[in-house]
């Protein structure tokens, strides 16, 4: 008992001292305390009674405890699991650690109420120092707009926090540089090169990228002109979700999109694995958001080529079909889905499609040529989810909201039904969800 005295007294004279130089965190209990049946002890206790006991559970080690009674001999100390033994009468428990603000816990407010060889688990968590690294960015040109994630900042080293942040460079006659970058003790220091504008575009409203001697597939993108148009609940879709409201003006640069959807054939081709498909030509499902991050920094490797997801904003405007809109300043569009106010001949839904996907190009293209951007699979998109980040979406340019738990899913699957297939439906899960409805296409820069 001396011994446990005599840790108590350095925990308060450590958080004593500790509490001068940094705010003290905090100790939380998490889910509820589970009394393990199968379990007893048989330790005695001070006056020769059957004592209890409670186990703790922590991603936390360095714990020490006290109680009214006081602790029954020592704890039994495991890494991420102490088991303390307390008189059968004990009402209070309390949990020290350095750094934090001592933990007491009424035992009766937490469910537990101890009889003799009664054994209780609770589970103990606490903030966390998150670690943080200076981050130096190196850009050309040099004058362009850093902004990390939503935040203008000048200079080039900057303290981030470890973990992902959304870097945008930008400069005027210049095509922005968008990234998710992952900062850790290893990653601290990032360069990119933007590039210009041209003033004159291709003629041909399609572009076609070969790899590089691997296989004989090739990426057919399709140049889409940036202009203005209005994003979400436009006057002609029909019982809009809260999420797609309001209906708002957004201005996009160019930029190409994917002609198809990424098939089965294209990822065997990156991955040199097979997504549980016969059909080579159908596109690619069973992929996550966090897999496809993987695929383009393959792509990259061999292409040279940087391609990235569409950004949600990007994703609608080429799938309303951007030459019908030609800076039209309205809110009456034409088609309820991606070229037809008829879906089935622009998809493959819950009503044509069976029970599987089908081959990339089968239905007509919008009016930008391109398919399938109704149906067939799910297309994930660059953006965090925001339910509301359409109320504060900014005009030019929008890439979603700054952080989330989901990430934006687009143009239904092949078992939807046609509401959601509307043009403005927006669909999201988290970054890891896979199944065999969610794919992707690509989209670039002009180089």
């Amino acid at each position: 008992m001396k011994n446990k005295k005599l840790s108590i007294f350095l925990y308060l004279v450590l958080t004593a001292v500790f509490s001068y130089s940094q705010e003290l965190k905090e100790l939380y209990i998490v889910g509820q305390a589970q009394k393990l049946n199968d379990s007893q002890t048989w330790r005695i206790d001070q006056n020769g009674n059957f004592c209890a006991a409670i186990q703790v559970i922590s991603d936390l080690d360095g714990f020490t405890y006290d109680s009214n009674d006081g602790i029954v001999k020592d704890v039994d100390n495991k890494p991420g699991k102490d088991v303390v033994y307390l008189t059968s009468t004990e009402r209070v428990l309390e949990i020290f650690k350095a750094g934090y603000e001592r933990k007491k816990l009424i035992l009766s407010s937490i469910g537990i109420v101890l009889q003799p060889q009664d054994v209780w688990q609770i589970t103990i968590t606490g903030d966390k120092e998150i670690e943080s690294y200076p981050v130096t960015f190196r850009f050309t040109p040099n004058d362009a707009t850093l902004t990390i994630d939503s935040i203008e900042l000048a200079g080039l080293t900057h303290i981030l926090t470890a973990g992902e942040h959304h870097i945008v460079i930008e400069k005027p006659g210049f095509y922005p540089l968008i990234e998710t970058i992952q900062v850790d003790q290893s990653h601290v220091f990032f360069e990119w090169k933007l590039y210009e504008i041209p003033k004159a575009y291709l003629p041909s409203d399609s572009l076609t990228l070969k790899k590089k001697e691997v296989d004989p597939f090739v990426f057919e993108m399709v140049l889409v002109e940036g202009g203005s148009f209005y994003m979400g609940c436009t006057n002609e879709q029909v019982d809009c979700n809260s999420n797609e409201k309001p209906a708002h003006k957004v201005k996009l640069y160019d930029y190409y999109i994917g002609k198809y959807e990424i098939t089965q054939r294209q990822w065997q081709a990156v991955m040199d694995e097979n997504k549980y498909s016969d059909c080579l030509d159908c596109p690619v499902t069973n992929v996550s958001w966090r897999d496809i991050r993987i695929f383009l920094k393959k792509l990259k490797k061999i292409t040279g080529v940087r391609y990235r997801l569409p950004t949600e904003a990007e994703w609608e405007y080429a799938a309303r079909g951007r030459n019908m809109l030609a800076e039209i300043d309205t809110l009456n569009y034409v088609y309820l889905f991606s070229g037809s106010n008829t879906i089935e001949n622009v998809a493959w839904y819950s009503e044509n499609a069976g029970i599987s996907t089908h081959p990339v190009g089968q239905k007509e293209p919008n009016q930008l040529g391109i398919y399938d951007m109704t149906g067939n699979a799910w297309e994930w998109c660059s953006d965090w989810y925001d339910s509301e980040y359409y109320e504060r979406s900014p005009v030019i340019y929008p890439r979603g909201g700054r952080s989330g738990q989901h990430r934006v899913l687009r143009g239904g699957g092949r078992d939807s039904s046609a509401w959601i297939c509307r043009i403005s439906f927006r669909g999201h899960e988290i970054p890891e969800f896979r199944n065999e409805k969610t794919g992707f296409r690509l989209a670039k820069f002009p180089d």
